[in-house]
Formats: structure tokens, C-alpha cells, sequence
């Protein structure tokens, strides 16, 4: 899947969580890429992960303790930002954003997911949707 609307960038520590969140978009109809689902066989990551950035509408950004010392996130992260793409970051931990994350992120709106996460969720989809068009 190269077309994808969305670019879901996390760290492979919160798999579980980004999971539901890959799904509930999916259940929408909005065509997601993420790691390991998007990536075809004998697929070289960082080639597939460049592409399907450039390609990507929004780049979410899963935001965890882990997320924040994961430098395959930091760098696409900066690969997005590079592209001039939308860029949502949500928190799915309780936390202060680094300093990095704080310069990287100070032009967007976090989305807390941490304390109501459906909700949170459907406040995602309908951004997304209204950014999709």
C-alpha cells in the first residue's frame, strides 16, 4: 500500500495501542500505511517508510515515552516536516514532550488520548476526515 492517506509513525513498543488506533481508521475507510502491515516483501524499510511519507496526506505521530527516545521516529518526524505535511501528534502517554518534541511540535495541536481514549479516537477521525476532504 503506497497511496495512503495516513502515515502512522510509533514506536514498536506501543504496537498494542497503535494497533487499535491503525483499526479504527481502517473501519472508516481511511487507508492507513504503518510498519510491518504496509510493507511488502522484501521491502527495505527506510526506502518504503521515505516514500510512503512523501505520498501521505497526514503524518500521525504516535507520542509516547517511548515514541520520544525512538530515533526512527525522530527522523521521520523530520522527513515529514521536510515534506510540508499535515502533521497530528497524538499522546497516548501522560507526559512532558522533550525539548526536541517541544521544537518539533510547537506549531501543532496534541491530541490527548490518554485519559479518553474513544473519544479521542473519533475526535481523530474527523480531523482526518476534514483534512482528506
Amino acid at each position: 500500500m503506497n497511496d495512503a492517506s495516513v502515515f502512522i509513525s510509533y514506536s514498536t513498543r506501543d504496537q498494542a495501542i497503535t494497533d487499535r488506533i491503525r483499526t479504527f481508521l481502517l473501519q472508516d475507510g481511511i487507508s492507513c500505511w504503518m510498519a510491518p502491515y504496509s510493507l511488502g516483501p522484501g521491502s527495505r524499510y527506510p526506502e518504503a517508510a521515505a516514500k510512503a511519507i512523501a505520498q501521505c496526506q497526514v503524518f500521525l505521530l504516535i507520542i509516547s515515552k517511548n515514541s520520544t527516545n525512538s530515533q526512527s521516529v525522530l527522523k521521520e518526524l523530520d522527513y515529514a516536516i521536510h515534506n510540508r505535511k499535515v502533521i497530528i501528534p497524538f499522546l497516548i502517554d501522560e507526559m512532558e514532550l522533550s525539548p526536541v518534541f517541544q521544537y518539533y511540535l510547537c506549531n501543532c495541536s496534541l491530541i490527548s488520548g490518554y485519559q479518553n481514549f474513544e473519544q479521542a479516537c473519533k475526535f481523530l477521525r474527523k480531523l482526518i476526515r476534514n483534512i482528506l476532504g
